[in-house]
C-alpha cells in the first residue's frame, strides 16, 4: 500500500515546482506545449497504429514472396506431395499462416516448416484433408520433435512441436522423407 504524505508550504510548492518542470521537459522533447500534450500523444498513437498497419502489410507481401520462393521445393515421394523448409526467424503465427496457405497451394501433400526465433527451435506441419487417412500429422510430428529434443503433438491435419537443438533442424527437416 502506499504511504500517503501530507506536504505544505516550501515542500508542496517544490513538489509543484518539479513536477512542472518534468511536464514541460515531456512536452519539449515532443516539440509541444503541457497544454497540447494530450492531442500530441493521440496524434502520435494514431500514427503508431498506421505504422504497425503498414508493417504488418509490408510483412504480408514478404510473405507471399517467400511462399512463393518455397514451392519449388516441393517434391514427390511414394506419389505423395511433400514440402519441407526451413523459415528462420518466423513466429509461430506466421509459421501457422505459411502452412495453412501452402497447403491450399499444393492442394494435397504434407508441408513440414522449420524455424529457430528467440533460441527456440519450433516446426510446424500440415497434411491436406485428403491424407489424413494415411498420414497423422500429430503422429509424425512426434517422432520428427525427439531429434530437435523436443516434444510435439496436435491434430491429424496439424501439429506443432519445440525442442532446444538448433543444430539437429535440417535433420529433423529431412526426416520426413523417411516416414512417408
Amino acid at each position: 500500500m502506499k504511504k500517503i504524505k501530507e506536504l505544505t508550504g516550501e515542500e508542496a510548492y517544490t513538489l509543484i515546482k518539479e513536477e512542472e518542470r518534468e511536464l514541460w521537459e515531456i512536452a519539449s522533447s515532443l516539440k509541444s506545449t503541457p497544454g497540447e500534450l494530450s492531442s500530441k500523444i493521440e496524434r502520435l498513437l494514431e500514427r503508431q497504429r498506421e505504422l504497425e498497419r503498414e508493417v504488418s502489410s509490408f510483412q504480408d507481401k514478404l510473405s507471399y514472396q517467400e511462399l512463393s520462393n518455397l514451392l519449388p521445393f516441393v517434391r514427390e515421394i511414394k506419389g505423395v506431395k511433400v514440402l519441407s523448409a526451413k523459415v528462420d526467424g518466423k513466429d509461430i503465427r506466421r509459421m501457422r499462416e505459411f502452412v495453412d496457405q501452402l497447403k491450399g497451394k499444393i492442394g494435397s501433400g504434407i508441408i513440414l516448416l522449420g524455424g529457430q526465433s528467440q533460441n527456440k527451435v519450433s516446426l510446424i506441419m500440415g497434411v491436406t484433408p485428403d491424407l489424413t487417412h494415411r498420414f497423422n500429422a500429430s503422429e509424425l510430428i512426434k517422432k520428427i520433435a525427439l531429434l530437435i529434443g523436443g516434444t510435439g503433438g496436435g491434430r491429424p491435419d496439424f501439429a506443432q512441436a519445440g525442442g532446444a537443438d538448433s543444430k539437429k533442424l535440417d535433420e529433423a527437416l529431412k526426416a520426413i522423407d523417411d516416414l512417408i
